[in-house]
């Protein structure tokens, strides 16, 4: 499994302590990426938005994106470069949708701020893409990705939402593949 914007290597420590052990992570952040050396995880500092040559095809299971493509400058080529390197992906973002920034937008009339990813003011946040569960439906469609399951969750409220999505969950979770 690849974990790209593996941070300090959570997800990868977790894995490694569930008994998987070809696990690798790319990162950009130097700091992170000694943390990751110093925990004994294989980390590789790179850009993930220069694209993934240093991987051949196929040699990942899984590439992980974790709350990271709201953040990405090229979405579709580290899409597309996911699924070229790994056999299926897992991509995680916020919901841009969820009513309760639509509430937030619609009676301050200013750009929401919430706990999570959403802390940031307009101005400061890491965020460069704000985009919804339909939007990266339409997205993989328009592309010919094929979504295996896809995962809609209300994080505030720790339960997986079944019925519009797009509108009740602030949180997605997709597998895909070519």
């Amino acid at each position: 499994m690849l974990d790209l914007g593996c941070g300090r290597g959570s997800l990868l420590v977790k894995l490694r302590a569930n008994g998987n052990e070809k696990l690798m992570g790319l990162e950009l952040n130097e700091e992170d990426v000694l943390s990751c050396m110093q925990r004994g995880l294989d980390v590789v500092q790179g850009d993930l938005n220069t694209g993934l040559t240093p991987f051949s095809d196929a040699q990942f299971d899984y590439v992980v994106l974790s709350h990271t493509l709201q953040a990405v400058l090229d979405v579709e080529r580290v899409v597309i470069e996911m699924l070229r390197v790994g056999r299926r992906s897992i991509v995680s973002f916020p919901n841009f949708a969820y009513h309760k920034l639509r509430k937030m937008l619609f009676e301050h009339g200013k750009s929401p701020v919430s706990s999570g990813l959403l802390r940031h003011a307009w101005y400061n946040t890491p965020n460069i893409r704000f985009f919804t569960i339909t939007d990266f439906e339409e997205f993989c469609q328009e592309r010919r990705i094929r979504i295996h399951k896809r995962i809609a969750l209300d994080a505030e409220e720790g339960r997986v939402i079944s019925e519009d999505a797009n509108l009740l969950a602030d949180m997605a979770i997709f597998v895909i593949s070519q």
